[in-house]
């Protein structure tokens, strides 16, 4: 394991954030169209990459907003007749109506095309590997997500 310096991880976690208030732009207009917001257009696409229902506080984490940020989120999609909401104990679970799946696979398509048409003119064989990379930090914040940040 090679330990980053201070200095280089800062610059890592810049440019992250400048990629990914890039890529904000064109999500923020995708979900505009379709009369939903970025964060309810998030919330449909972490759901739908699941595959399943999953419960309100998970669902949450996954979209790295607060389990009550959640919540607000899933009054509006329900209202809209996108998600479902049932209990289970003590536990809300979260799930994709048959119009909420029709929706998602729509959305997916729409914001495959927008970072393809972002992302066309990096060569493939860069594009291949951010690829990788990303889905190793992913898998590396999730290891160490315990951690103090201090």
């Amino acid at each position: 394991m090679t330990t980053l310096d201070a200095d280089t991880a800062f610059e890592l976690v810049d440019r992250l954030g400048h990629a990914y208030a890039l890529f904000d732009e064109a999500t923020y207009d995708l979900a505009s169209a379709v009369g939903l917001s970025s964060a309810e257009l998030v919330a449909m696409v972490v759901l739908a990459s699941m595959g399943s229902a999953l419960s309100q506080s998970e669902w949450g984490r996954l979209q790295g907003v607060t389990r009550q940020r959640a919540h607000v989120v899933a009054n509006a999609l329900v209202q809209k007749g996108l998600v479902a909401r049932t209990r289970v104990g003590r536990e809300s679970q979260i799930a994709l109506t048959v119009e909420g799946k029709r929706e998602s696979r729509r959305l997916r398509a729409n914001m495959g095309r927008a970072a393809q048409r972002r992302l066309g003119a990096m060569p493939t064989k860069q594009a291949t590997q951010l690829h990788a990379l990303l889905g190793a930090l992913v898998e590396t914040l999730e290891a160490t997500r315990e951690l103090d940040p201090g």
